[in-house]
This record gives structure tokens, sequence and C-alpha cells, in this order.
């Protein structure tokens, strides 16, 4: 499953926004129930604690879980139709020092 760059409304009705939380493009993937898809970042050695900012748009009857992982450990979860909005999440990213 890919992420997609999108300008305007996703293609599925009543599953998406309508436009992008700030600016002009938004990433997004259409999915069945059971689909997965994954965000994956290179590890940052930062030896101290970072701050994650986001938006997110979860709508729809059939919405699944965004995870938020570092490494195997769940940072934060949301789960289920958040309705037809965009919301934002700021969370702190543990500090990771490479072994």
């Amino acid at each position: 499953m890919f992420f997609l760059c999108k300008q305007g409304s996703t293609p599925t009705l009543f599953t998406g926004p309508s436009s992008a939380a700030e600016g002009d493009f938004y990433f997004y993937f259409e999915a069945d129930v059971g689909t997965r898809a994954r965000l994956i970042s290179r590890r940052m050695d930062t030896g101290y604690i970072k701050c994650l900012s986001f938006n997110y748009h979860m709508y729809g009857a059939s919405m699944g879980t965004l995870y938020l992982y570092q490494d195997r450990d769940t940072l934060t979860f949301i789960s289920g139709n958040q309705g037809n909005l965009w919301h934002f999440r700021r969370i702190n990213i543990p500090a990771y020092v490479s072994r």
C-alpha cells in the first residue's frame, strides 16, 4: 500500500478530507477493511527528547487505527471514525542513542 500526495477531495465519498489541513497537499491512502500501510522514517540519534507534531483526518464508517511506533514501542494510537475534520496531535518522542 502506498501513500499518495493529494490536492482536493479523496476519490471515495464520505471517507476523507476535501482539502489539506494547511497549504495545498496532504498524504493519504485508500484502503479496504484490514488493509495496512506504513510510513517509515529513518532512525534519528537524538540523545534527548524530540517532539512530533502532525495533523490527521480519520473519517469513515470502517476507519481503522493509526499507530505511532518507536522501534517496537507504541507511542500513541488513534482509533475509529474521528469525524470529517482535521485534528492536531503533538507527542514527545523519547531520546534514542544508537548502540
